[in-house]
């Protein structure tokens, strides 16, 4: 995970890139005048003007390089003025033959004009939300994503001649969808007949990307061709999906070769890409070359990078969940690395369903807000069978309804959009009316960390992911020498031990369990601080939180101080527990085999009691002010189970065993 101080050390060291990217994208045999550039920016800020039209069509007969896309001329992306200015120092600087110029009026007439322009064109864009203030598209089909296409770059081609780059993603991930695929280009074919209405023709090639870029058909108007081309395309083993590169030598390339079309780059992906690191030079180089990017992607996973996606060996048929990168959701993770306490169940005892997300085979004690298991019996419990969306039962993959940062931005600032393509299984539940109010800060990386740096409550929660970042702070074994799974086959599996053999193993582990329990309290100690008074670990930053406007930035202070207090407890409560299961008399004679469950009993200080108050207190309030919202899941998941440890003694006897095999390995009964 990238930390504060990594993104300081990346800021400091970047190199102005205005000029040099200017003179890499020139067309050979040829540059941009100071006559073409200034007319060029007149026609973004007063594109109305007929005046204005003429003289840009008469530049782009001598200058084809600075032709202008209809998007942007219409607004519809944003233009960096101090790229520009950049752009025509650069080309005043130059002769047409590429060669430098020495004249110093030169330089003087460039210095003038990037002065004059300085003062007459609006100034950039502040606001938090002025690069991308609307929610994603989502589509559930890839012929929802075909039509929905089509209907965009209708409107476009009514205006201009279009070259359509379809950047499909190679990897093995998506190699079983290309029937799909292909579904969604032909009913984005359908919407354009083969003799067009109109006068301007639209343009279509095909390029794949993995760790390489290749093109694989080449700009034509033949749909046949583009949609045959499917079923051949090969598949990248190597995993690498090198996305913003081949983005930014679409751009290069494609309008090189064609300077006066408008120029709109698909990329169809199920990965946010392993190259993010060039988004910025990524979006100046599509500015530059006023090439559209749209993308057709997944949805992000909740402040992480990673998360994995089930895949069926065609051999075996086995089934393996691998890793994938589709996050995250903002510029940084803004969630901490906290496991959950025990699996994820559905309690027996409990039959009415919750409110919240009736539909989403979510438990039924999701969303209630008030229910806590207390004394719950765990192993005879059903274990749920989770949705993909879910991530997991500590919720790392659990999806955010937002598309990865990396590309939601690219989109954004080039005036494309961002669709989510998802199935039932990886959609998730959370409704984009409920998420409107927590969009990610799309602007740079720069700009977001300006804030954090700046605004205490969003510092405070930051420092706490760093602290926790990679620290590995989950439960400790609450199935005492045994194993739990939360992957198919669903449940337990323990070695057959002796009561006497048990009870010795319990005291020889008391020490190592104990000590690994105050490594992991050492570390949410220090996370607890950040987002504590300066003078006590107990009394919160509501001064900072009543100050915070954003509801995401509160919504995540919530979650954070109130996991932070409520795993403090437990480690508290696990500790005072394996002490009271070693000392002599504590277990039964019976005893072989025993497991910690949730209580409401709290054997702890006043200290301790008070942090499992207030820990509630701000899960609640997690739960009641974000509804619908993954922060609501993520703080009810904490409170679905009581804060306090209790020990449940069991006696497992084996008719048939001797003493030769007692380490054999049984699936543990329910009981």
């Amino acid at each position: 995970m990238a930390t504060m101080d990594m993104v300081r050390s990346t800021r400091n060291s970047r190199q102005p890139r205005g000029i040099s990217r200017w003179q890499r994208v020139q067309t050979s045999g040829s540059s941009v005048s100071l006559r073409a550039g200034i007319v060029a920016i007149m026609a973004l800020w007063f594109p109305q003007s007929g005046m204005l039209s003429t003289v840009h069509e008469r530049a782009l007969a001598d200058e084809p390089s600075v032709a202008l896309a209809p998007s942007l001329m219409d607004g519809n992306a944003k233009r960096s003025t101090e790229t520009i200015h950049h752009a025509i120092a650069a080309s005043a600087a130059r002769t047409p033959s590429g060669t430098e110029r020495n004249d110093p009026r030169l330089s003087t007439l460039a210095s003038t004009s990037v002065a004059a322009m300085r003062l007459t064109l609006p100034p950039l864009p502040t606001s938090p939300h002025s690069i991308a203030t609307r929610m994603p598209l989502r589509a559930s089909s890839y012929k929802e994503v075909g039509d929905m296409l089509a209907i965009r770059v209708q409107k476009r081609l009514q205006k201009s001649d279009m070259l359509v780059i379809w950047l499909l993603d190679t990897s093995q991930s998506l190699a079983d969808k290309r029937d799909q695929l292909n579904v969604g280009l032909t009913s984005y074919f359908q919407h354009f007949p083969r003799r067009p209405e109109t006068s301007h023709r639209m343009l279509n090639a095909i390029v794949t990307f993995g760790a390489k870029m290749k093109e694989r058909v080449a700009p034509t108007q033949s749909h046949i061709r583009i949609t045959n081309a499917i079923h051949k395309l090969p598949t990248d083993p190597t995993g690498t999906e090198n996305t913003f590169e081949s983005i930014e030598r679409c751009a290069i390339s494609y309008r090189k070769d064609r300077p006066n079309i408008e120029l709109l780059i698909i990329v169809w992906t199920d990965e946010s890409g392993d190259d993010a690191a060039k988004l910025e030079e990524t979006i100046q180089t599509c500015q530059l070359n006023m090439a559209s990017v749209t993308v057709i992607g997944p949805m992000a996973v909740l402040g992480s990078e990673k998360t994995t996606e089930p895949f069926v060996d065609p051999i075996l048929r086995e089934t393996h969940e691998l890793p994938v990168t589709r996050g995250p959701d903002s510029a940084l993770p803004e969630r901490i690395e906290l496991g959950y306490w025990f699996l994820t169940q559905e309690p027996d005892h409990i039959q009415n369903p919750g409110r919240g997300f009736a539909m989403s085979r979510l438990p039924s004690w999701f969303g209630s807000g008030n229910r806590v298991l207390d004394h719950h019996t765990c192993i005879a419990a059903t274990q749920v069978d989770l949705p993909t969306w879910y991530g997991g039962g500590d919720l790392t993959g659990l999806v955010s309804g937002f598309g990865p940062y990396a590309l939601t931005r690219l989109a954004a600032e080039t005036g494309g959009t961002y669709v989510i393509l998802t199935d039932n299984d990886h959609a998730g539940p959370f409704q984009n009316q409920a998420l409107r109010a927590y969009l990610p800060d799309y602007r740079s990386i720069d700009a977001y960390v300006g804030d954090i740096e700046s605004m205490p409550l969003r510092h405070a929660v930051m420092e706490a992911v760093k602290t926790l970042s990679g620290k590995h702070v989950g439960s400790p074994p609450t199935l005492l020498f045994g194993q739990q799974s939360e992957t198919p086959p669903y449940g337990f599996m323990r070695t057959y031990y002796t009561p006497t053999r048990f009870a010795n193993k319990v005291r020889m582990m008391r020490r190592r369990l104990r000590t690994e329990a105050n490594r992991k309290s050492r570390i949410v100690e220090q996370a607890l601080a950040h987002v504590s008074s300066s003078d006590t670990l107990e009394v919160g930053l509501d001064q900072e939180y009543t100050a915070e406007p954003s509801r995401r930035w509160k919504a995540w202070y919530d979650l954070t101080r109130g996991r932070l207090l409520a795993t403090s407890v437990r480690l508290e409560a696990y500790r005072k527990t394996i002490e009271a299961l070693a000392e002599p008399g504590f277990l039964e004679p019976a005893t072989n085999y025993a497991v910690l469950v949730p209580s409401s009993h709290l054997r702890i200080n006043s200290t301790y009691r008070y942090r499992a108050d207030e820990a509630k207190r701000l899960l609640l309030r997690c739960v009641r002010q974000n509804p619908n919202t993954p922060w609501s899941l993520l703080a009810q998941r904490e409170l679905d189970y009581a804060l306090g440890l209790d020990v449940r003694q069991f006696k497992i006897t084996l008719a048939a065993m001797t003493a030769g095999n007692c380490n054999k390995r049984l699936p543990l009964p329910k009981l």
